[in-house]
């Protein structure tokens, strides 16, 4: 064989493992994207059973007024808008509530909206301030990131959460624990899109 007939074997080679490696490419991104739906949906499904779930919660209580049930319903079109982490980390607000446990459910929501804070404020160089909740809330609201109203019902989430790690058998009545929970949801939405 002569020298041009080497380089036209190795050409032919070298074509060949290129389409070999750009089909290649094609199936992998394929398969990409195929579990990217995947988790997407089932990311989905966690969060509108999340939803759900509290949906119940809040129709089982008497004293739940009707606008908070319809203020969920279009939580659930926005339910997109949350991270994974926050509904991974919501799984223990979930299993108090399912247990009955309403002032349990809202400490721990309250410390995922703290972290949630603590986190954004990281970013932020101008927040100065020892990172408790309070503090950690008025800038939110300082910087809207929460508006006003949001504030005001962090601070309930924030008061049922001391006195729940401070007292013992924390009794609150059933609405102010509905209302500290769709409040704590509604501000892990804002931080989201904030």
């Amino acid at each position: 064989m002569r020298i041009k007939d080497y380089l036209i074997v190795v050409t032919i080679v070298l074509v060949i493992l290129l389409f070999w490696i750009v089909l290649d490419e094609k199936r992998k991104s394929r398969l990409k994207d195929k579990v990217i739906e995947r988790l997407t949906d089932e990311n989905e499904e966690i969060k509108r059973a999340y939803l759900d779930l509290f949906q119940q919660y809040l129709l089982l209580e008497e004293n739940t007024p009707n606008e908070i049930v319809a203020e969920l319903e279009k939580l659930k079109i926005q339910a997109d808008s949350l991270g994974k982490d926050a509904h991974i980390e919501l799984s223990s607000v979930i299993e108090n509530v399912r247990s009955g446990k309403g002032e349990k459910a809202v400490r721990e929501l309250a410390k995922i909206i703290e972290q949630a804070l603590k986190d954004k404020a990281k970013k932020d160089s101008a927040f100065k301030a020892k990172p408790t909740l309070c503090n950690l809330l008025d800038y939110a609201k300082n910087c809207s990131w929460i508006n006003p109203i949001e504030h005001a019902y962090a601070h309930l989430i924030r008061d049922i959460r001391n006195r729940e790690s401070h007292e013992l058998n924390v009794q609150e009545p059933s609405y102010k624990v509905g209302l500290a929970i769709f409040a704590g949801i509604q501000i892990l939405y804002s931080l989201q899109q904030r």
